[in-house]
């Protein structure tokens, strides 16, 4: 008899709950249509309704992913600012158990490192970069560095795709030792052989091609030949992402903008079901509220790399993922057991969404060192929005720097100490911390008409991208 007045407890409890629910979403319904704000878009069932913003560039939210990319750092060229690339391509690492604090504020990634292509000039008398979320999403940055490398002019820094740490390499050894794929076999029908046999594509930007742009679901196996079991394998990749469209599905996952697609009943239900779940167990306590964090993916936006086993099977070897704006030259470790007896290797590519891999091959032999930088002190950082955010993003304050759509944060560094010597070069690494998420309503109304707001530079960004869009 207790167990039956428990479950009709239970029962009532779950009911009451699911009317609440219904009855505040009718009323956030009849609020919007009274106000205008209501969506009048046919068909939609968006029990969160945010409203839309006027954006004169396409829609960065795809109804398959919540969030496009990551934000950008511009650098100052002599004349203007230009967007190098973007940083903090990374997603929701781990979360806390504890949810004292705002979930956003506890949650934990890697830290990311990106190699500047270009020297970063003084604007207005100080070395000077920008931090500009350009895209609809919202970016929590835990600190950044800039690192200055002085190193021969002989060779070139490459940085490992795993650690996200710089190394030095001999151009001119990796050149003479990099082996090139002897068969490469697209979606095991068409040979492509032939587009990974130029060396030069290691380094340089290369002009624009259909011939190195890849769909989602295709997959690539590169076969190389002669390897020697004992000795160290790098693989070495050079791509780029270039669907800047945004919006990525992986298999077996579900996040944000999935929920938001389900029927209304059933996102109350889940919604209602969490809830219980947080109010009667305190383990799950952060369930209640996942569904409105969670934004990309691990599969977001990348090449799975895996090699080929003993038993003729694939074992995973890497998520890489490439930048969305200019190639980058990446190396990933591999395990001596990946090599056959007869001395080959098989690789494979699988595709999530589309993207650009240039060039790909692999090294055995190759001396590297760990490339040493001088961080530069940072001095000042200064929020469009929220003002000064020095100690925050310098890491002293411990607590984030949010960007929304509009947003940026330019940021001075004081000047390296030493001066190059003769047949030297410097690379200019920027490290940082952080994640980026889907936009959230109240944020999306914050933003307002936000493609106003953006800067030159990233309007050019956008403009190059639309060319290269339209060429693919």
């Amino acid at each position: 008899m207790k167990k039956l007045l428990n479950s009709i407890k239970f029962i009532s409890k779950a009911l009451l709950l699911i009317i609440l629910l219904l009855v505040g979403w009718a009323f956030v319904n009849v609020a919007n249509l009274v106000k205008g704000k209501k969506s009048a878009e046919k068909g939609t069932d968006n029990l969160f309704g945010a409203d839309k913003a006027n954006a004169t560039i396409p829609n960065c939210i795809d109804p398959n992913c919540g969030s496009c990319g990551c934000p950008h750092v511009a650098y100052f060229d002599g004349k203007n600012f230009k967007i190098e690339n973007d940083f903090l391509p990374a997603e929701f690492k781990a979360i806390e158990p504890d949810f004292a604090s705002t979930l956003y504020e506890r949650t934990i990634t890697a830290p990311d490192m990106l190699k500047f292509s270009s020297i970063p000039q003084k604007y207005n008398g100080e070395l000077t970069l920008r931090l500009q979320e350009i895209e609809l999403e919202e970016s929590f940055i835990r600190w950044i560095k800039l690192l200055r490398v002085a190193h021969s002019e002989k060779e070139e820094i490459v940085i490992d795709a795993v650690k996200k740490v710089p190394y030095l390499v001999s151009v001119s050894g990796v050149e003479e030792k990099i082996m090139l794929p002897s068969e490469v076999m697209l979606n095991e029908k068409k040979s492509l052989a032939g587009l990974y046999l130029v060396r030069q594509f290691l380094w340089n930007d290369i002009p624009e091609s259909k011939n190195d742009l890849f769909q989602k679901g295709d997959s690539i196996e590169f076969k190389f030949q002669n390897l020697q079991k004992d000795k160290d394998i790098l693989l070495v990749v050079r791509s780029v992402f270039r669907d800047w469209m945004a919006g990525e599905e992986a298999k077996n996952k579900h996040f944000f903008s999935d929920f938001m697609h389900f029927p209304v009943f059933a996102k109350v239900a889940a919604l209602a079901g969490l809830y219980f779940l947080s109010e009667h167990f305190p383990m799950t306590s952060g369930l209640a509220l996942l569904p409105f964090v969670v934004g990309s993916g691990s599969m977001c936006k990348s090449i799975a790399f895996s090699y080929r086993n003993k038993e003729g099977g694939f074992n995973p070897l890497v998520i890489q993922k490439p930048r969305s704006f200019r190639h980058s030259t990446e190396v990933i470790s591999i395990s001596e057991d990946a090599v056959g007896e007869d001395g080959s290797l098989v690789i494979r590519a699988d595709f999530t969404k589309r993207h650009r891999l240039s060039f790909i091959g692999v090294l055995q032999g190759l001396e590297m060192k760990a490339a040493e930088g001088e961080e530069l002190s940072l001095k000042n950082a200064r929020h469009s929005r929220l003002g000064d955010v020095t100690l925050k993003i310098s890491g002293k304050e411990k607590k984030d720097t949010h960007l929304i759509p509009g947003d940026a944060v330019e940021v001075s560094f004081a000047e390296p100490s030493r001066a190059l010597l003769p047949g030297e070069k410097e690379t200019y690494l920027f490290q940082s911390a952080g994640f980026y998420s889907a936009l959230r309503p109240e944020y999306k109304k914050a933003a307002g008409n936000w493609t106003e707001k953006l800067s030159e530079e990233a309007k050019e960004h956008y403009k190059k991208l639309v060319e290269i869009n339209s060429y693919s």
